[in-house]
């Protein structure tokens, strides 16, 4: 099941952990979407929280007679959690890590430390997580299976399931296998929906358009300050928001989604940029 690499890449992430002197014994998740970033991305990913929801509904009698207490969380490509499911209806309950169960809240390495989302991400492929690997105290008793959920060659979220005390089945390990094969299949009929371009003058404010225009003519953030005559760490938050709106991981990335979306056009790139 593992292989030198994966424990090559759990000691790596450790060492990160206390690198960047992340707490083993957090109580809740260092990183957290604020109240107007969750509104936008619940917003922006509507379509993507509602096809998981419908898969869930759709095939959780294959798993009901599987014991133990478990949930299944959505995470979008930026390892922010929108989604959470219960797989049973048992007495048992995480009342001690409902903090880490909450939308919005971050799994990224330096928000959780060391958990089965980050791994999936780092290696690309889906990921079985025992307790002992976690690196905060109080995961300790969770196992995680987390599958990429991938459209064509991009990964665009995670689905994983979170048992506590319990080893994780075939059966449920199978389960997410399916939900992440459906999900695979759904996202390419999805090109055209909002999922994954809304109207993006419609999402960005006037300031952050113009400067999303600016961007694609190939300024650079301080050309942008001078010419708006903002300070450059003005420039660099509108950027980071322009980024999160879009889901863009770069600012071709953003200039692409625009593009797609007739937004902007040949004519925003001049050739003499």
């Amino acid at each position: 099941m593992y292989d030198s690499f994966f424990f090559q890449c759990i000691l790596k992430s450790w060492q990160r952990c206390m690198t960047q002197k992340i707490p083993v014994e957090i109580k809740k998740p260092i990183l957290c979407l604020n109240s107007t970033e969750l509104k936008n991305k619940l917003k922006y990913k509507n379509d993507f929280i509602l096809s998981f929801n419908k898969l869930i509904d759709r095939h959780l009698d294959l798993i009901s007679n599987i014991k133990g207490c478990y949930y299944f969380a959505l995470f979008d490509s930026d390892q922010n959690l929108i989604a959470v499911r219960t797989g049973c209806n048992h007495s048992m309950s995480y009342i001690n890590e409902k903090e880490f169960l909450k939308i919005g809240v971050s799994y990224k390495e330096n928000s959780i430390g060391t958990n089965a989302v980050t791994l999936s991400k780092l290696l690309k492929k889906p990921i079985y997580m025992r307790p002992m690997y976690h690196y905060c105290s109080i995961l300790k008793n969770w196992y995680e299976y987390c599958v990429p959920i991938k459209c064509r060659l991009t990964v665009k979220g995670y689905i994983t399931v979170i048992s506590k005390s319990y080893h994780i089945s075939k059966a449920l390990e199978g389960f997410v296998d399916l939900l992440g094969i459906n999900m695979n299949e759904e996202l390419p009929d999805m090109q055209t929906s909002p999922y994954l371009y809304r109207d993006i003058r419609d999402m960005l404010t006037q300031k952050q358009y113009q400067i999303l225009k600016m961007i694609a003519q190939g300024l650079t953030d301080k050309q942008i300050s001078q010419e708006l005559k903002i300070s450059l760490s003005t420039v660099k938050y509108h950027n980071k928001n322009i980024f999160f709106l879009l889901d863009a991981e770069s600012r071709v990335d953003a200039v692409v989604k625009a593009l797609i979306n007739n937004c902007l056009n040949i004519f925003d790139i001049p050739d003499d940029r």
